[in-house]
């Protein structure tokens, strides 16, 4: 994705519409934003866009713990406002973002499973060893 403008669009909070650079749209129904990444926070129009108020659905509070019926991920309407109490903590960049997304990385005694079912192992350690 470029890193001018906003190439994401959401009409509502199940649609995204991607602007690809050759002028055509992809419209994707029935979305949602698994977790995000470094450069994006689930709703984000753009590289490190912290700023659409409007609400995606998101999995990444209940991602790969299966706590919804069948066994699914937990989808729910997420915003910024999920890591605005952050703000203050971490002002520079992505910081806010950083910590929020970070802290629903699998971590000590975490409820996430791998695809065989299994516990995931500790994230903090991989970042050390």
């Amino acid at each position: 994705m470029a890193y001018e403008g906003r190439v994401i669009e959401f009409p509502d909070h199940q649609t995204t519409v991607i602007r690809a650079p050759k002028g055509y749209s992809i419209v994707v129904s029935n979305y949602f934003a698994l977790g995000g990444n470094a450069h994006w926070p689930p709703n984000a129009r753009g590289h490190y866009d912290m700023e659409n108020t409007n609400a995606v659905l998101s999995t990444i509070e209940d991602w790969r713990s299966g706590s919804g019926p069948d066994g699914k991920d937990v989808t729910k309407a997420w915003s910024n406002a999920s890591f605005a109490k952050y703000r203050d903590l971490a002002p520079d960049c992505m910081g806010a973002w950083l910590v929020y997304w970070r802290q629903n990385f699998p971590g000590l005694d975490n409820r996430q499973k791998d695809d065989a079912g299994k516990p995931m192992k500790n994230w903090w350690p991989f970042l050390f060893y």
